[in-house]
């Protein structure tokens, strides 16, 4: 995942739910310096959006970012 284009300082949380406090966040960076970084995430089981990410900025109230996020494979839960 890359975050780029930062207009001020931020965090991006990465999971399968937005969260308005997460655990923990995928990126941190000053403005006006694009960061990248490898995360694993699960992706939704929710219903109206099996399948997704979420992706969820935490900085200033006027503060702005681009995201990228790249998948390049995925796990498959044992069956039992």
């Amino acid at each position: 995942m890359s975050e780029y284009s930062g207009s001020t300082w931020g965090n991006l949380y990465v999971g399968p739910e937005p969260l308005a406090a997460p655990p923990s966040l995928a990126i941190h960076w000053p403005a006006g310096d694009p960061r990248l970084n490898a995360v694993v995430v699960p992706v939704s089981s929710n219903a109206a959006h099996p399948g997704t990410i979420s992706i969820t900025f935490f900085g200033p109230s006027r503060g702005s970012v681009q995201a990228a996020f790249w998948m390049t494979g995925y796990f498959v839960a044992p069956s039992s």
